[in-house]
């Protein structure tokens, strides 16, 4: 019998609908994950679906059966929308749509979010999300660029990276302005506006009209990044951020306020109805956003009907239907987020209610509880770090953003009719946030790194996280199994290595080398994007790192230096002294005092021990005027009995001047410079180092055709055992006596001389 019910005292009831949402979401993720569509899939859907009905004849509760039938019909849907892209797909396209938000500084230009009216390549009409991000590069400034609400024209390229898309504009004069702005986005940039007046010139107040306007309007552009960043760290980001936390605290707000003035309950029912609607109307309705007010208006229609709807098996209906309809949001970190802790929430609250103490203290810590233990592993995968007093923070932090929601509201409102009021609102909003920033600065001072899991380990945590929000028995189990899976992988990354070794992390682009010994662990540069270098440490067993070292500011080099210090605070962070005072390097140098990191300034000459790791300094000089690649850190480092030179992007230039130094370049594995270009490794530093292993630090996906094949020649006639990243080698372990293990299959054991 179909049931929606379920209860703390019959978990088991409500089965049905909750398996065929677990249905739907696995269904997604599974054939999501599919680059290319093999033809047993939907053969795969066709003995689905027949098993489905199978049961559905020979069992009576047919409890398989509504699992399976989520699962084929969330699989047919997303083997309909195509394979997901493996690494990074551009085609040129026109399109037009609607500017939503302001635009903000990005690493490439400009972005903003784009209402997509149409998009044409070269064969037709694509079909792409109803809202992309649009990013434009080249030379601008938010003051030449369209307004939010303005309707545009332009042409540029559609990227598609895995289930993502995004638009992507070279200049913006390929961007073309048609109209003049209206509708609910340009209301929008008129309120924020209105706030920013009424701040008049005090930098405290025009503070707090920026997080207003991000609290009530979702405009965030013009946020400071310094802010914002620490926030993430503690677990707060989703404070600034509107979305269904948002919607439940502006429902929280208007439903204390009808109870103050007497209302019934199902009057306040119907006038919560709007009250929603208008938030997400008002705050830009992002896909978050209009997902839980239309969960919220349904679960408050169903009340007034007087339908006896039970929450979990109807939150996973309503997350079954959204799969169902764009299944490419079981990838979106929001979407993940909103819905695993709401499911969480509606699962174990009654349970835990009594744990913490009964009252409304006792609710806000288990409501805590629950969401940061749900977000963990979810944070994690997403973005490579932990902040394990998240829980205390949010604790803390929820109450303050709820008063801050309101005063921005009110300020909101009496902008227009009186702005002295208003004033005294904004002044409230920025006392709020400076109790966040002091609740962010507090938890953000310890991170926990979290590895990037394959394939395999992410299924089973994924199945054992749908498991725990399930309305059985061994629901509980399944949530600690979740708990001490998480806990074993965060342990796992700060253990030491088994043995010594040298291993080329996994960056898609640029160099990040990891040199571990019995006792220390440096990390010699961090690749080019911001939290990949963190994540591969972390799943190599090196996230207690002991010193970063830089070899010049490239920003394929230095991109995720920032993630590197702020999360696993090694104890040095080191610095060719020619670069010390360069531009690249002065935000790093200000994070890492700020974290209590020692930055050493390197010169030649100087000798570096790292536990069992030691390094002489052979290259730059202290001062001169070199290009940056030539000018690049040379370290020649000792670890059990081996030699290896570091050497950056260093090129020809480069090393006739550090051979005219006579520094001594002997070494036994040789870092090949500048990822393996043509300008480096010349024939006369090739012969001066003598190298019995090559190791060439190309990325995994490098831009640029790395290693060359002339350099790759030269180092095999020169009897050398090359070993290049791109061909998928990742490390060596050092044995005693100088005894080399390739991490190869079958694995290949080399000698080499020791110092």
């Amino acid at each position: 019998m179909w049931s929606w019910r379920s209860s703390s005292s019959k978990p088991e009831v409500g089965w049905e609908l909750s398996l065929w949402g677990a249905g739907v979401v696995l269904s997604a993720f599974a054939f999501g994950a599919l680059e290319v569509v093999p033809p047993w899939a939907w053969l795969a859907l066709s003995l689905g679906a027949v098993a489905s009905f199978s049961c559905a004849l020979l069992t009576p509760r047919r409890l398989v059966f509504w699992f399976f039938l989520g699962f084929c019909l969330a699989g047919a849907l997303t083997l309909a929308s195509g394979p997901t892209t493996a690494g990074e797909e551009r085609q040129p396209v026109r399109f037009s749509g609607v500017v939503r938000d302001g635009f903000r500084p990005v690493e490439t230009g400009w972005s903003t979010r784009l209402r997509v009216l149409t998009v044409e390549g070269p064969s037709g009409p694509e079909n792409v999300r109803r809202e992309l991000s649009l990013t434009v590069g080249g030379s601008a400034s938010p003051e030449n660029l369209p307004p939010p609400g303005s309707r545009v024209e332009g042409a540029g390229e559609l990227v598609q990276r895995g289930k993502r898309q995004s638009l992507w504009v070279k200049t913006p004069r390929l961007l073309q302005l048609q109209g003049h702005p209206g509708g609910v986005d340009a209301f929008r940039e008129e309120a924020r506006w209105r706030l920013v007046e009424t701040a008049g010139f005090s930098l405290h107040r025009q503070r707090a009209a920026t997080l207003a306007a991000a609290l009530v309007l979702g405009r965030r552009e013009q946020l400071l990044e310094e802010e914002t960043q620490t926030l993430r760290q503690a677990g707060l980001g989703h404070l600034l951020a509107v979305s269904g936390l948002h919607v439940g605290l502006v429902a929280g707000l208007f439903w204390t306020l009808f109870l103050l003035l007497g209302l019934s309950p199902r009057t306040r029912r119907w006038l919560l109805i709007p009250v929603v609607v208008g938030f997400a109307w008002l705050s830009g309705g992002a896909p978050p956003v209009r997902r839980a007010a239309g969960a919220a208006v349904l679960l408050l229609v169903a009340r007034q009907l007087g339908r006896p709807l039970e929450l979990l098996p109807t939150f996973w209906g309503v997350v079954g239907l959204l799969v169902l309809v764009e299944p490419g949001l079981v990838w979106d970190v929001g979407f993940e987020l909103s819905a695993g802790i709401a499911l969480a929430l509606v699962r174990f609250l009654p349970e835990l209610k009594g744990l913490f103490g009964g009252g409304r203290f006792g609710t806000a810590v288990s409501v805590a509880a629950v969401a940061q233990v749900a977000s963990l592993p979810l944070s994690g995968l997403h973005f490579g770090m932990l902040p394990p007093l998240g829980m205390v923070c949010n604790l803390l932090a929820v109450p303050v953003a709820t008063v801050m929601v309101g005063l921005s509201l009110a300020a909101l409102a009496l902008a227009c009719v009186f702005p002295p009021l208003a004033g005294l609102c904004l002044d409230g909003v920025g006392f709020g946030a400076s109790v966040l920033q002091l609740l962010a600065g507090w938890g953000a001072k310890v991170l926990w790194a979290f590895p990037p899991l394959p394939w395999g380990l992410q299924a089973f945590l994924l199945l054992l996280f749908v498991a725990a929000l399930l309305p059985w028995r061994g629901a509980l189990g399944a949530a600690l199994g979740v708990v001490v899976m998480t806990g074993f992988l965060v342990a796992r990354a700060y253990l030491p290595p088994s043995q010594p070794q040298v291993a080329m992390l996994p960056v898609r682009q640029g160099m990040a080398l990891l040199v571990s010994g019995r006792e220390g662990r440096l990390l010699v540069d961090a690749g080019r994007a911001s939290r990949e270098a963190l994540g591969a440490l972390a799943w190599w067993r090196g996230a207690k790192l002991d010193a970063l070292v830089l070899t010049h500011p490239d920003a394929d080099h230095v991109g995720g230096a920032e993630a590197v210090v702020s999360v696993l605070r090694p104890r040095f962070l080191m610095l060719p002294a020619l670069f010390w005072q360069r531009s690249e390097f002065l935000s790093l140098r200000w994070q890492a005092e700020k974290r209590g990191v020692a930055v050493v300034p390197l010169f030649p000459g100087q000798r570096v021990r790292v536990g069992d790791v030691a390094c002489d300094v052979l290259w730059p000089p202290a001062q001169g005027n070199l290009p940056d690649n030539d000018a690049s850190l040379v370290l020649r480092c000792g670890l059990a009995g081996v030699s290896f030179l570091l050497v950056g992007d260093l090129e020809s230039t480069g090393e006739e001047r550090l051979l005219a130094s006579a520094q001594p370049v002997f070494a036994d594995i040789l870092q090949v410079g500048h990822h393996g270009s043509r300008t480096s490794t010349s024939w006369a530093f090739l012969k001066a180092v003598s190298p019995r292993l090559a190791l060439i630090p190309t990325g995994t996906s490098p831009h640029l055709r790395f290693p060359q094949p002339v350099v790759v020649s030269r180092l095999r006639q020169a009897r050398v055992l090359v070993l290049s990243q791109k061909q998928g080698f990742k490390r060596l372990w050092v044995g005693q006596e100088g005894d080399l293990e390739l991490d190869t299959s079958p694995p290949v054991f080399v000698r080499v001389g020791g110092d």
